[in-house]
């Protein structure tokens, strides 16, 4: 499983490199705007355009709608019997946009909060050292004092719980779709071979 929403792997292919490109471009629906957006009305399993020895690709959906697709660039390196494909999978750039401003979004609602009571703190622990010598020199009864002592709060985790599932499940959707990816790519052009 991979950390974050980006990988890169290599395929290793019998084919020369021009039958490689061919067999791309036999398999895919044309598309030179690779985008969130897909096309439903293709029977193939991928859209995108090839360019020289270049491609852009991305999975088609064939009912509901994932903008968490990754989109495949790659290119094809090679000789006669022994060609390399290099595979880049990552999110569209304007999902990768969406997580990140979101993420910060989240992260200032935490850090705010934190900033205020730490603020908050200070004051309180002036008030109960006064409370504190109001009780001691006998000016509150021992009731009044507990009950203006102010407890410590425990720090909330569920902040951090929410900061982190976004992250979390933008992982689980890129590494499963990745994955579907890989093997039906894998399967257009017919290696065998694992990933690397």
């Amino acid at each position: 499983m991979n950390f974050i929403p980006f990988e890169n792997i290599e395929l290793k292919s019998s084919l020369e490199r021009d039958e490689i490109i061919n067999v791309i471009k036999n398999n895919i629906k044309e598309n030179t705007k690779v985008g969130i957006s897909t096309s439903r009305d293709s029977i193939l399993d991928f859209e995108g355009y090839v360019k020289d020895y270049k491609f852009k690709l991305k999975r088609i959906l064939r009912f509901g709608y994932n903008a968490f697709i990754p989109i495949i660039s790659g290119e094809v390196y090679g000789k006669k019997n022994n060609s390399i494909i290099k595979l880049k999978l990552k999110f569209h750039k304007l999902v990768s946009l969406f997580l990140i401003i979101i993420t910060l979004f989240i992260g200032l609602l935490i850090l705010i909060p934190l900033f205020e009571s730490s603020n908050t703190k200070i004051k309180l622990d002036k008030l109960d050292k006064i409370t504190q010598e109001s009780f001691e020199k006998g000016f509150i009864s021992k009731e009044k004092y507990e009950s203006l002592t102010f407890k410590e709060e425990k720090e909330n985790w569920n902040n951090y719980v929410f900061l982190i599932t976004p992250y979390i499940l933008c992982l689980i959707i890129f590494n499963y779709e990745s994955r579907i990816a890989k093997d039906k790519f894998k399967t257009m052009l017919r290696i065998n071979d694992n990933i690397s």
